[in-house]
């Protein structure tokens, strides 16, 4: 009841601060300001629209394969459009709340193949360390490309916090490694005194399964098609975002650069708010303006590449739904 709470009011600040960007974004728009962003909206490119969103969808595709290797690389081999079908609903899970969707993909995969959900949560931990090394990657090509353009980006969202993180100062950094460390201190005095106990094992199994998860990027069956997966993923998120530019004349002559920028700092902007609602399209505008666009076109350039991810999101994952209403738990296979 106290977890549901938490996350209750996780989920109410979240949207409370995508609706107060929202505000502070619109309230000094003039009416020819929004009649020229609803303009935008009405002549976009209906073919451009479509075609993103489907790249999208079909990048989710490559994602489950990928999950589905290092399922099977700890000894699971579950169905392909089962997995598929967790990650679609693992997207719409992630808009109604923070992390939901991280842990029902997991829960799914259990009731429909029966792999343990300490284990699969092993491997999403993997899955999502590659993606912050692939982001930053991305990161660090923009860095080198374009730094004196973007640097106001980069300051904002990579360098200030890290050194506010850096500067212990004020304590507050060392109090809170204090605090972590006591509690390993504790958690593990009270794991010794009840290890050889019923719980003691319950907790050293599910432990032990969460970390035999986490090996599985050691034992993955073709690492080198593991990686292509990897980069595959977000070339795919990066030509959607560079199809979106086709969907305005006034953005179809932007290049790669600026698709890689949005694709980059928007990932921030998800992180941000919820679903990213509010804060993305404040930092398509910026960017944009970085490269001459009107903050006006940039701005409903922004609601429209998010309207288009979320539409993805919710249609994708309420079809995956469907289809598990369907899905019986099939017997586990080893691989």
């Amino acid at each position: 009841m106290k977890k549901t709470l938490v996350n209750v009011v996780k989920f109410g600040i979240s949207i409370g601060l995508g609706v107060l960007l929202v505000w502070l974004a619109v309230r000094k728009l003039s009416s020819n300001d929004i009649n020229e962003m609803r303009e935008a909206f009405s002549r976009s490119n209906w073919f451009w629209l479509i075609i993103g969103p489907a790249i999208g969808i079909a990048s989710n595709l490559v994602r489950a394969e990928r999950w589905n290797m290092l399922l099977r690389s700890i000894g699971y081999r579950a169905k392909f459009w089962n997995v598929a079908a967790a990650v679609y609903v693992m997207y719409i899970g992630n808009l109604a709340f923070p992390r939901l969707g991280e842990i029902s993909r997991c829960g799914i995969v259990y009731s429909t193949d029966g792999i343990p959900v300490e284990k699969s949560i092993g491997t999403m931990v993997v899955e999502r360390l590659v993606d912050v090394v692939t982001m930053l990657a991305v990161g660090v090509i923009l860095f080198f490309l374009q730094y004196d353009l973007l640097q106001t980006f980069f300051n904002q969202y990579l360098i200030d916090p890290i050194k506010s993180k850096l500067n212990i100062g004020d304590g507050s950094l060392l109090i809170k490694l204090s605090l972590m460390a006591l509690l390993v201190i504790v958690f593990g005095f009270v794991f010794f005194k009840v290890k050889n106990s019923k719980v003691g094992k319950i907790i050293q199994e599910k432990v032990m399964g969460l970390l035999y998860g986490i090996n599985s990027i050691r034992t993955v069956e073709n690492p080198f098609l593991f990686v292509f997966y990897s980069i595959l993923i977000w070339a795919m998120y990066f030509v959607m975002q560079y199809c979106n530019f086709m969907a305005l004349t006034e953005t179809a002559h932007l290049g790669a650069i600026p698709a890689l920028a949005i694709l980059f700092f928007g990932a921030f902007a998800f992180i941000a708010t919820q679903g990213g609602i509010g804060a993305y399209p404040l930092v398509v505008r910026e960017i944009l303006l970085l490269y001459g666009i009107s903050a006006n076109i940039g701005y409903a350039f922004g609601w429209i590449s998010w309207s288009l991810q979320t539409l993805m999101v919710l249609v994708s994952g309420l079809i995956a739904l469907g289809y598990l209403a369907f899905v019986k738990r099939s017997k586990t296979e080893i691989a």
